[in-house]
């Protein structure tokens, strides 16, 4: 699916087209009004997770046209990092960070996404004084098959636990390229898993579930305990 918003060739520093800025200017309207909405208590409020998104997005929008990246690949590639972290970060920030017992269920998403942060900001920065690749098509398949496997994830990983949810959402973004061996993936996804257990549950006695305990939530369907 090629892309609307370069307008120049790939390799080359860039930026995006008048288009692109113009809705770039409209998220961060968005997420402004939504933002503003919540904080008085308004009927199209947002919440501050998905302001905070829809505002990054919409500026990573904008910065081309004004600082002359060199790698608009690297570029785009570390604004979507952050602005996933951002989601993360946002969206935990009711949990706690720590307990009186120890390890709080708040510190490990916090974490994650500040790291995830600090890796988007040095793509951000290498795009600015290294040449790379612009961008010329989107693969709408990796798209699809690797949010579609977070989303997967987050759906079965408390009824199912993570002895399926792991390998699950595994194996499905493995999909997003054709040339993936399956044997591979089978592998991949035993050994992840196996060390996510040991490190979130045992290591850092996260209270995430290991084992099924129900089928997921469909609408309309009765629920399935084991």
């Amino acid at each position: 699916m090629s892309s609307p918003s370069i307008d120049s060739e790939p390799g080359s520093g860039s930026r995006f087209s008048g288009i692109a800025v113009g809705f770039g200017l409209l998220l961060i309207a968005i997420a402004v009004l939504g933002y503003l909405a919540s904080t008085f208590g308004l009927p199209f409020g947002m919440h501050q997770a998905a302001s905070w998104a829809i505002g990054i997005a919409g500026l990573a929008l904008i910065l081309p046209s004004f600082i002359p990246f060199k790698g608009l690949q690297d570029y785009a590639g570390g604004m979507f990092l952050i602005v996933l972290a951002v989601i993360g970060i946002a969206g935990t920030m009711n949990l706690n960070f720590k307990t009186t017992t120890g390890v709080g269920p708040g510190m490990m998403p916090r974490a994650t996404g500040f790291i995830i942060v600090a890796l988007g900001l040095i793509l951000v920065i290498n795009a600015l004084f290294k040449r790379g690749q612009g961008l010329d098509r989107w693969s709408i398949r990796g798209i699809i098959f690797v949010l579609g496997s977070a989303l997967l994830f987050g759906w079965t990983i408390r009824p199912l636990g993570l002895i399926v949810a792991g390998p699950l959402a595994v194996v499905v973004s493995a999909f997003a390229d054709r040339e993936t061996k399956g044997i591979e993936v089978v592998i991949f996804s035993v050994v992840i898993t196996f060390l996510c257990i040991l490190l979130f549950s045992y290591g850092l006695k996260l209270p995430i579930p290991i084992w099924p305990t129900q089928m997921p939530y469909i609408p309309g369907v009765d629920t399935i305990k084991f």
